[in-house]
């Protein structure tokens, strides 16, 4: 089994993408590999919230959630899986541009070590909405940059954010009795509140066909996004 995930770690290293944070290295460890890649001086999305609780601007969630699926598209394409999303994945270089790390995985494989806090497991962030399954799919890639986007855009876990249960603020779903959605979902462009909302919808066949159709969703959010600003 570490063979197949150091394999898959070396996939890794030949996938080239502007928006992939490169493998330099894949070192075995005690009970595993750990995968060596540069320094990202901009930090994560994870310290972006820690910066803007509240959540931020639209077009930033739309232009970083663009090019990272784009980043997934390249993954893809080479017959690889991130696996796993967590906010700490999101990585920005000193000038700005987001970066997508974290090492890929196979289908049924585990994920190797990486230096820093491990992601939270998909399934556990994701439960009840998400049944796991034994073996990831693309559209599992979907599904968790759909939620960092939910995250990273209200501040919090998308539990206000839209998706199968959780309409968008203005549909009829939500009743004359429904809680105020959060300013952020308000404000953002539907076509981004839309996107979002395909990525994350309980069943996979209701989300984009591929990380390229997101991305190019959530391409026309951005400049949706600058147009409102």
């Amino acid at each position: 089994m570490l063979t197949l995930v150091a394999q898959a770690a070396e996939r890794r290293r030949h996938c080239q993408h502007p928006h992939l944070l490169p493998v330099l290295d894949v070192v075995p460890t005690r009970t595993g590999v750990a995968v060596v890649s540069p320094a990202t001086p901009g930090g994560s999305l994870a310290d972006a919230l820690t910066r803007a609780p509240g959540g931020l601007p639209a077009p930033v969630v739309a232009a970083t959630g663009a090019r990272i699926a784009s980043a997934l598209q390249a993954l893809h394409d080479q017959g690889s899986l991130q696996g796993t999303i967590a906010l700490e994945d999101v990585r920005f270089d000193a000038e700005g541009r987001p970066l997508l790390a974290g090492a890929l995985t196979s289908s049924g494989h585990p994920q190797p070590e990486r230096s820093g806090s491990p992601p939270a497991d998909l399934t556990a962030d994701l439960a009840p909405c998400v049944q796991p399954r034994d073996l990831p799919a693309a559209s599992d890639d979907l599904l968790a940059l759909g939620v960092v986007l939910s995250t990273a855009l209200v501040g919090s876990p998308p539990a206000t954010a839209p998706g199968p249960d959780r309409p968008l603020a203005d549909d009829p779903r939500n009743g004359p009795d429904a809680p105020e959605p959060p300013a952020q979902l308000v404000d953002a462009p539907r076509s981004l509140l839309e996107a979002i909302a395909q990525a994350t919808a309980r069943d996979p066949a209701d989300r984009p066909a591929s990380a390229a159709q997101l991305a190019s969703l959530l391409d026309q959010a951005a400049r949706d996004a600058d147009r409102d600003a």
